[in-house]
């Protein structure tokens, strides 16, 4: 398992144990939909998208918590096709190229959190997160021949290259009905290693809660 994902099963093999440590933990899972600025790989992620996420964690003690976040795929597609006779080939062939790219992001992250009123509260994020950027490219191949079109066997290629970075953020937490939170969000994923001209990924969005 790569980094963050080996950090996320530490965490949770944590919060088992600490069932048993604190009196009261108070367990929360949820999902949001966040507006996702990604300009690490321009030919994915040239303007801002709609994505979502997964949050789960644990309120350790009355001021910090654990939790691990899921942001959903951003996907991108690419299209073109043509005809071409490629010696030593007798028939030409026709030719659809699809070019998918994507991004998932797994973090694992502490919190420092307070209350600033009765249904109110405040943290601040921080931790590890593990960005991949997958990409695939298929070649749907005919071959023209005069009795009609034949199919041949497709070509793929895949790459997969994961970065990990510091995620730091923050968020307020609203309970609008029993256990139910309204949660306005904004983090950032910074990349200190990498040689992208823009290293970083900025999310802002709002979610929902139900504490447990």
């Amino acid at each position: 398992m790569p980094y963050a994902r080996q950090a996320a099963f530490v965490v949770l093999c944590a919060v088992a144990f600490t069932e048993s440590a604190v009196a009261q933990p108070r367990f929360y899972a949820g999902g949001g939909i966040i507006a996702d600025n990604d300009q690490t790989n321009s030919s994915l992620t040239d303007d801002v998208a709609a994505s979502w996420s997964l949050v789960a964690g644990v309120d350790l003690i009355p001021h910090m918590g654990l939790r691990v976040l899921v942001e959903a795929p951003r996907a991108r597609t690419e299209s073109f096709e043509g005809t071409y006779l490629r010696p030593p080939a007798r028939f030409p062939h026709h030719e659809t190229l699809t070019h998918s790219r994507r991004t998932i992001t797994y973090a694992i992250m502490a919190d420092l959190h307070g209350s600033l009123a009765e249904r109110v509260r405040f943290a601040i994020t921080y931790g590890l997160a593990e960005v991949t950027h997958d990409s695939e490219t298929v070649v749907v191949r005919q071959e023209l021949r005069p009795e009609g079109p034949q199919p041949l066997s497709d070509l793929r290629q895949a790459f997969d290259h994961d970065w990990v970075g510091l995620t730091f953020g923050g968020e307020v937490p609203i309970a609008i009905a029993g256990r139910v939170e309204v949660v306005p969000e904004v983090r950032m994923i910074f990349f200190p290693f990498s040689d992208s001209p823009h290293p970083y990924i900025t999310r802002a969005g709002v979610g929902m809660r139900w504490r447990f």
